[in-house]
C-alpha cells in the first residue's frame, strides 16, 4: 500500500492545485488529516487575550469577529477553503480521499454562516473517518478529528473539531477493540502527548496557559491518544497540528509520523506500507 498524506494546508490552494493536476497513479489514495485554513490572524488574537488573562467569552471564535481584522481573516479562510475543496473534488476523480478534520476547520465548516456564507462540506469529496474504523486493503484505519479541549474553554464550540480528552478515551478504547493493532493505521488531526508534539519556546506560555503544566516543555499532545498507542501499539499512528516538529520516531512497534504543514513547506507525505513495515517520507508537490 502507498499513499499521499498532508494536513495543515495554511489556506495554500495553490499548492493543491498542483497535486491536483499530477500524476497520481502510483498511489492508492490521499489521506487528508486537517486544517485547510491559515488561522494565523485569529490564533494570534485568541493568544494575546489568553496570556493577558482575558475570560474565556471574550477570546472563542465567535467573540472575536467582533474584531473587523479578524472577520477579514475568517472569511478569506472560508474563501480558502472553499476553493481547496473544489481542488478535493478534482483529485477525488483520480483516487479516493480519506481523513479526518482539525481544530481549524471550525471556521470553515462552522463558523462560514455566521459570516453569511455558505458551510464548506468536507465529506463531499473525503470519507470523514472520525470515530469510525474502516478497512483499506488489509489494513484498518482508526481516525479521530480536532484538538483536546482547552482547560479554559468553558463549553466546546465545535464538538466535533475540539473533545475531552475522556471522550476521546472511551471512543477509541471501543474502535480499538474492533481492529487488529498491529495492521490498524491511527489516524488524528493532533498528536500524541510525548510523542513528536513539541512546540517551538514562543508558544510554551500559550500551551501552559491552554493545556496547564503538562505543556512546561512544549509538549501539547492529547493524553487518551498516547493511551492508545501505549495499550494497542496501532502500525502506525500519523497526525499534524504541531507544525514546528516534523518528523518520524518508533515506539515499540508503532511508526509515529508527525506530517507537518503542507502549507509551510510544499511537501507531501508519502507513506508505504508493506506487511508489518512502514516507510514515510517526503516529496516536493512540483516533483509528483
Amino acid at each position: 500500500m502507498k499513499f499521499l498524506a498532508c494536513s495543515d494546508l495554511e489556506g495554500k490552494h495553490m499548492l493543491i492545485e498542483i497535486l491536483a493536476k499530477a500524476d497520481l497513479s502510483k498511489y492508492d489514495f490521499l489521506l487528508y488529516k486537517g486544517d485547510t485554513p491559515d488561522p494565523s490572524v485569529y490564533k494570534k488574537l485568541r493568544t494575546k487575550r489568553t496570556l493577558e488573562g482575558e475570560e474565556w467569552a471574550k477570546k472563542t471564535s465567535t467573540s472575536l469577529m467582533e474584531e473587523a481584522s479578524v472577520q477579514e481573516a475568517m472569511r478569506k479562510a472560508v474563501e480558502d477553503s472553499t476553493r481547496i475543496n473544489d481542488l478535493f473534488g478534482e483529485i477525488a476523480k483520480k483516487l479516493p480521499i480519506y481523513g479526518v478534520l482539525g481544530n481549524s476547520d471550525t471556521v470553515p465548516t462552522q463558523i462560514a454562516p455566521k459570516l453569511g456564507l455558505k458551510a464548506v462540506d468536507f465529506s463531499e469529496h473525503i470519507d470523514i473517518i472520525h470515530k469510525r474504523a474502516i478497512k483499506i486493503g488489509e489494513y484498518d484505519f482508526v481516525g479521530y478529528n480536532g484538538r483536546p479541549q482547552y482547560k479554559d474553554e468553558a463549553t466546546i464550540e465545535a464538538p466535533d473539531l475540539y473533545f475531552a480528552e475522556e471522550t476521546a478515551r472511551q471512543d477509541l478504547h471501543a474502535l480499538f477493540k474492533t481492529v487488529n493493532p498491529a495492521k490498524t493505521i491511527f489516524v488524528t488531526h493532533a498528536p500524541a502527548y510525548g510523542y513528536i508534539d513539541q512546540v517551538c519556546a514562543e508558544w510554551v506560555p500559550y500551551g501552559v496557559a491552554t493545556y496547564g503544566e503538562k505543556a512546561k516543555d512544549g509538549h501539547i499532545g492529547c493524553d487518551a491518544f498516547r493511551e492508545i498507542i501505549d495499550t494497542y501499539h496501532p502500525l502506525l499512528h500519523t497526525f499534524g497540528h504541531v507544525h514546528e516538529t516534523p518528523g518520524v520516531e518508533k515506539q515499540g512497534r508503532t511508526t509515529i509520523f508527525n506530517g507537518g504543514a503542507l502549507g509551510e513547506t510544499g511537501e507531501i507525505e508519502e507513506i508505504t506500507v508493506e506487511g508489518d513495515q512502514v516507510t514515510c517520507g517526503w516529496i516536493k508537490l512540483w516533483d509528483l
